[in-house]
C-alpha cells in the first residue's frame, strides 16, 4: 500500500521529515509528545489524501505531466522563433533554446516514467490509458521533429534577412506555439 500511495513522493516526504527535525532542534516545544502527535497526524492525513487521489483519479498525474510537456514544447518553439529575429543576439537565443531543451527533456522523462511505472492505472486503464499513451507518443514525436530541424541561424539570417522571410517564419512559429498551448 505504501508504494501505491506515495510513489515518487516518498523521497520528498522523507526529506521534509529530516528538514522538520533539523528546524525543531532549537524550538523545544512545551509538550513534545502532543507536538509529535500533531506532526504524525498531519503525515497520516497527507498519506490518506494521496491514496484517495490515486484511487479516484488514477490518470491525473499523467494528464498533468502531458500538459506540462506540451507547455514546455510551446515555450521551446518560441525560443526557436527568437532565433529568426535579427534584433535578438544569437548567443541569447541559443542559451535560451538549450535551457528549454533541458526542461522539455525533463518533462518528457516524467511522462515516460509515469507511463511505465503506474502499473495499477495501466491494469485498470483500458481505453483511457491507450488514449493517454498515444497522446504521449504524439507529444514526443512532435518534439523530435522540432529538434531534428536545426539550422545555422547566422547563415539563415544572412541569406534571408533582406527578404522578410525571417519575420514571417518567426511569427508562424510563435502562432503554432500559441495554438499548441491552446490545446491544453
Amino acid at each position: 500500500m505504501y508504494a501505491i500511495g506515495f510513489r515518487g513522493r516518498s523521497t520528498a516526504a522523507g526529506m521534509m521529515g529530516v528538514a522538520l527535525m533539523v528546524f525543531l532542534l532549537g524550538l523545544r516545544p512545551a509538550e513534545p509528545w502532543a507536538f509529535s502527535a500533531y506532526i504524525m497526524l498531519g503525515g497520516l492525513w497527507f498519506y490518506g489524501v494521496v491514496l484517495v487521489q490515486v484511487f479516484l483519479f488514477p490518470f491525473r498525474s499523467l494528464r498533468q505531466a502531458l500538459r506540462e510537456a506540451l507547455f514546455a514544447i510551446g515555450r521551446f518553439l518560441e525560443a526557436k522563433a527568437a532565433c529568426y529575429d535579427i534584433k535578438v543576439p544569437l548567443d541569447e537565443g541559443y542559451s535560451r533554446t538549450i535551457a528549454l531543451h533541458l526542461r522539455v527533456s525533463e518533462k518528457q522523462e516524467l511522462v515516460r516514467q509515469l507511463l511505465i511505472s503506474d502499473k495499477v492505472a495501466i491494469r485498470k486503464g483500458g481505453t483511457k490509458i491507450e488514449t493517454l499513451s498515444s497522446r504521449a507518443m504524439l507529444v514526443m514525436s512532435l518534439y523530435e521533429q522540432v529538434t531534428a530541424m536545426h539550422y545555422d541561424y547566422a547563415v539563415v539570417r544572412e541569406r534571408l534577412g533582406s527578404t522578410g522571410a525571417l519575420d514571417i517564419s518567426g511569427e508562424l512559429i510563435v502562432y503554432l506555439s500559441k495554438k499548441l498551448r491552446a490545446t491544453l
